[in-house]
């Protein structure tokens, strides 16, 4: 469902873009704007395949074209947790008569996604059948005024291809098909028309054949039965059959005939086709009432341009349109997460990774009641374990690297992610198996899973992000002794001043999203100091090497929560002065798809006596 729509989307986007480009076009001929909406529909039967069967490209863009710039000393690396709590769970034994009692959203949007696909394409075939029932039924037209002048004309117009001409019991029934033998359908009663009359329905029908039109218009018919529900590629269609006969319209015109002429007698074939009902077809009519205006119109205006296609015009528009198709079809954009960082701050994964819950068990009696042959197919068939990832933010992760292990064995398998952000292994033996993700800014998230033969594990996992480290180092020097009594650094202030000072850098109230917000994500932006306070030496003791390790949050708001000491044995008045300096930073919020969120961090400060 997840590529359906990605097609549909870009081909939306693709045919938008041939609609605004044929618009800008109107004083060209004809025959360069049908030439452009067929290559674009060509085009789009190609992006199907661009989309399933090409990598994907994807173009960084820095982070300062989403953002403002700002300097920072904060860095995003991740790093394999040190760590990792393992939750085992077995697969569920899925019933397909419980299952399918409530079929899923996506289901039924492909359901009825299908279901106008099979009517489109059943009124085509519907429409090939009548074509081909009239033509069976038809005579044809081996010599006589109709044969003599396709013959003179065709060789004019330098169409190599036999023309097969049909005389048609349907009173009204004029139109033309095929591209390996093309056949001209002529209605009953045309051998009577006047040779002027019958020279123009040549010229024209004759036309449509040498530019291939009917070739283009199934692209369409199909295009437009398989994408039913884009209204963009209904217009492009009718905007493609329009062009094409106003196209072949200029061929006529061209030939010498003019347009007072011509247009009397394309107006005496459509008062005829008026008077009696005309079938549906998918063949290529004349006189096509809903645009015979337009027609008309454009013949008597002697400043319409009527060029036909040239070379250079033809490759060129192949080239855009192919290039287009390329960068809509494989290219993807995301935005950079790296920002210039000092060497002594890293992204780590926290030391314990989440528990993830195990899938409830069915109940023994539920698989006891399926027949016996459905047992012997399911256990005779490998376990498969699917799932698939999001971010914190519900944010779809494609490209995550995972990595499935068996228990007890060496051997791993290893995956990507696809574009919405799903994996699969199938095939699976019983037993457990070591699923570990990878993804780089994300806490690498490890699960035991338990496949049984038959059986398909389905796994909705959330990555956590990692945990901003920074490692200071504070050298002390025999001046910072005094026999006074051991106090806090002289530069603390408090914590009420200390608040407001934060408050007031932070900037504007950030926008908190929703639960979840759907779509690709997995976009990390790394927090930036704003204000930054280096750690002072405490006075009154003696310098001796300490360690302090402080632990805690950065909020949304870029400001510490929680902030804490979980030092193993330093002393207090460096935690204090440790603490003191802490207190005072002020970061840009961590940003996840454009939205704050908060970050673990850990900040160890090294306290070094003045080597002499």
């Amino acid at each position: 469902m997840t590529a359906l729509i990605s097609v549909t989307i870009k081909i939306a986007l693709l045919t938008l873009v041939t609609l605004v480009t044929t618009a800008a076009l109107r004083r060209q001929s004809a025959a360069v704007r049908h030439w452009l909406i067929a290559t674009s529909l060509a085009c789009c039967v190609c992006l199907p395949a661009l989309e399933f069967a090409t990598p994907y490209w994807t173009i960084p863009v820095p982070s300062s074209w989403w953002s403002p710039a700002t300097a920072s000393t904060l860095q995003l690396v991740s790093e394999p947790a040190a760590s990792s709590v393992t939750q085992v769970s077995r697969g569920e034994d899925r019933d397909p008569m419980t299952t399918s009692a409530q079929p899923s959203l996506p289901a039924m949007l492909a359901s009825i996604w299908l279901a106008g696909t099979v009517m489109g394409l059943g009124v085509l075939v519907l429409g090939l059948l009548r074509l081909r029932s009239l033509a069976s039924n038809s005579e044809v037209v081996s010599s006589g005024t109709w044969h003599e002048s396709a013959e003179n004309i065709a060789r004019a117009y330098g169409v190599g291809r036999p023309v097969r001409l049909l005389y048609c019991r349907h009173p009204t029934m004029l139109a033309t098909w095929g591209v390996r033998r093309p056949t001209i359908l002529l209605p009953s009663g045309a051998e009577s028309w006047p040779a002027d009359r019958i020279r123009a329905v040549l010229h024209h029908e004759l036309a449509h054949i040498l530019r291939a039109d009917w070739a283009a218009a199934i692209v369409g018919h199909v295009l437009r039965a398989l994408y039913w529900f884009n209204p963009l590629l209904w217009i492009a269609c009718r905007r493609l059959r329009h062009e094409s006969e106003r196209a072949c319209d200029d061929l006529v015109l061209t030939s010498g005939m003019s347009g007072t002429e011509y247009a009397t007698h394309l107006l005496d074939v459509a008062r005829e086709a008026a008077q009696r009902q005309h079938p549906w077809s998918p063949a290529i009519a004349i006189a096509h009432r809903s645009m015979l205006e337009g027609r008309v119109r454009a013949m008597l205006n002697a400043r319409v341009n009527r060029q036909p296609l040239t070379v250079f015009a033809r490759t060129a528009s192949l080239a855009v349109s192919a290039t287009v198709t390329a960068f809509i079809g494989i290219v993807s954009v995301s935005g950079s997460t790296n920002a210039p960082a000092a060497q002594d701050v890293h992204l780590t994964g926290p030391g314990t990774l989440p528990v993830l819950p195990a899938i409830p068990e069915r109940a023994p009696a539920s698989r006891t009641e399926r027949a016996p042959a459905q047992a012997a197919a399911a256990q005779s068939a490998g376990g498969t374990i699917e799932g698939v990832l999001y971010d914190p933010f519900g944010g779809l992760l494609p490209g995550v690297s995972l990595k499935l292990t068996a228990v007890g064995t060496s051997g791993a398998t290893n995956a990507f992610t696809d574009r919405g952000g799903a994996f699969s292994f199938k095939g699976l033996a019983t037993g457990d198996y070591e699923l570990v993700t990878d993804l780089p800014g994300f806490t690498s998230v490890k699960n035991v899973i338990r496949a049984e033969s038959g059986a398909t594990v389905r796994r909705h996992i959330t990555l956590p992000i990692g945990t901003v480290r920074e490692t200071i180092v504070v050298t002390c020097g025999p001046s910072d002794v005094s026999p006074s009594r051991p106090t806090a650094p002289s530069a603390s202030s408090t914590p009420g001043t200390a608040s407001r000072t934060r408050s007031s850098l932070s900037g504007t109230e950030p926008k908190i999203p929703s639960t979840f917000t759907g779509g690709i994500g997995g976009q990390i932006k790394a927090p930036m100091k704003v204000s930054d306070t280096h750690p002072a030496c405490p006075t009154g003791v003696v310098p001796e090497s300490t360690v302090v390790q402080l632990a805690g949050r950065i909020g949304i708001d870029g400001l510490f929560t929680d902030l804490h000491d979980v030092s193993a044995d330093a002393q207090p008045v460096y935690v204090a002065s440790a603490l003191d300096a802490a207190r005072k930073w002020v970061f840009t919020p961590t940003l996840l798809n454009g939205a704050p969120i908060e970050a673990n961090i850990t900040v160890t400060i090294h306290y070094n006596p003045t080597r002499f």
